[in-house]
C-alpha cells in the first residue's frame, strides 16, 4: 500500500466522522458507497483498530476512532503544508477548506463580508460558512475557526480576542420625537422598554464616573429574538439594550438614536475568535484567522 493511499483513506475517514456516513462521504470524494466502505475496512486493517461502529442508519466513532480522527486532522493538515512557506504565500499556492462557524446575526452582518474580501484575495480557498447561535461541538463538527460573544468555558480552545461586545441602548427616532429622551439612568423607569425575554433587572456603568447604577424597567413588549426586539424599538415602541455592532449602521443613518450615550452594560462580554489547539495551524486557516481579526476591528471602529 502506497503513502498515497494511506493520505487518501485517512481523508475519507475525516469525511466519514464528520458526516457520520460512509455513502455520504464518499459521494463527497466522488466514490460509490461499496469502494468507500472497502476503503475504510482497509484502514482499519492496516491500523489493527476499529474505527467506527457501523449501523443501517449510520456510523459513529469508537473511543479509537476519536483519537484517530483528531491525528489525522493534524496529518493531512501537515501533508497540505508541504511546499508552502512564507516566500511562496500566495493566491496560487494557498487552498483547502475553512469551516467557520459564527453568530448567525454577526455573520450576516459582519463576518460576510469580511469573507468576501479574503476570497477575492485568495481564490483557491473554500469557506464554509455556519451560522449558528446554539453551543457547537467544535471538534466534532469538524471546525477550524469558531467566532464567539458569549462567556467563555474552559477548553482546550485556543482564544484570540477580537474586540470587546459593547452593549448601548438605543431607540427609535419617533419613540424619542414623542416622549423624549431619558436625561438620567433612573429616568428609564417612566419609559418603556423593549426586553430580550425576562430580562427586566438592568445594571449600566457610567463611563465617565465608573459607577454601577441598577434599574428594574418597565416594559410591555419581550421577545427572544434579539433582531425582533431592535425592530420594535426602530418602529417606535421603546428603548431596548443593543450590541453595538448590530445597530451602527441605523445610529450612522439616523434609523435609531443613541440613549445615554455615557453608558454601558456591565456585563462585559467579548466577541472572541476560537480554534483547536494544535502544534500549528495550516497556512489557509492562519491567514483568515489574522484577516478575520483584522477585519472585524476595523468594521467595528
Amino acid at each position: 500500500m502506497t503513502m498515497l493511499e494511506n493520505l487518501s483513506d485517512l481523508r475519507l475517514f475525516i469525511e466519514i466522522s464528520r458526516l457520520s456516513s460512509i455513502s455520504a462521504a464518499g459521494k463527497k470524494l466522488h466514490l460509490s458507497p461499496a469502494v468507500a466502505s472497502k476503503r475504510l475496512q482497509r484502514l482499519e486493517k492496516n491500523l489493527g483498530i476499529l474505527l467506527v461502529n457501523r449501523t443501517t442508519r449510520q456510523v459513529s466513532l469508537t473511543e479509537e476512532g476519536q483519537n484517530t480522527f483528531e491525528k489525522a486532522l493534524n496529518i493531512i493538515d501537515a501533508v497540505d503544508e508541504l511546499g508552502i512557506t512564507r516566500e511562496t504565500i500566495s493566491a496560487k499556492t494557498v487552498r483547502g477548506r475553512i469551516r467557520l462557524t459564527s453568530p448567525a446575526s454577526f455573520g450576516r452582518k459582519i463576518v460576510a463580508p469580511c469573507l468576501a474580501d479574503f476570497l477575492s484575495k485568495y481564490p483557491l480557498i473554500k469557506i464554509e460558512l455556519i451560522l449558528d447561535d446554539m453551543k457547537t461541538d467544535l471538534l466534532k463538527e469538524g471546525i477550524d475557526l469558531a467566532i464567539t460573544i458569549a462567556p467563555l468555558e474552559e477548553s482546550n480552545f485556543m482564544i484570540r480576542k477580537i474586540k470587546e461586545n459593547k452593549k448601548i441602548l438605543v431607540a427609535g427616532k419617533s419613540y424619542v420625537a414623542q416622549n423624549g429622551a431619558p436625561a438620567s439612568f433612573q429616568d428609564l423607569f417612566s419609559h418603556n422598554t423593549l426586553t430580550l425575554g425576562n430580562y427586566v433587572k438592568w445594571s449600566f456603568i457610567n463611563i465617565k464616573t465608573l459607577e454601577k447604577e441598577n434599574i428594574t424597567v418597565r416594559s410591555n413588549f419581550s421577545s427572544n429574538s434579539g433582531e425582533a426586539t431592535v425592530a420594535a424599538s426602530m418602529a417606535g415602541l421603546g428603548i431596548c439594550i443593543k450590541s453595538f455592532w448590530d445597530v451602527q449602521d441605523d445610529l450612522e443613518n439616523g434609523n435609531l438614536i443613541h440613549i445615554l450615550p455615557d453608558y454601558v452594560h456591565a456585563k462585559k462580554i467579548d466577541i472572541n475568535i476560537l480554534y483547536p489547539t494544535k502544534n500549528f495551524l495550516p497556512v489557509r486557516t492562519r491567514l483568515l484567522l489574522d484577516f478575520l481579526i483584522e477585519g472585524i476591528r476595523n468594521k467595528l471602529n
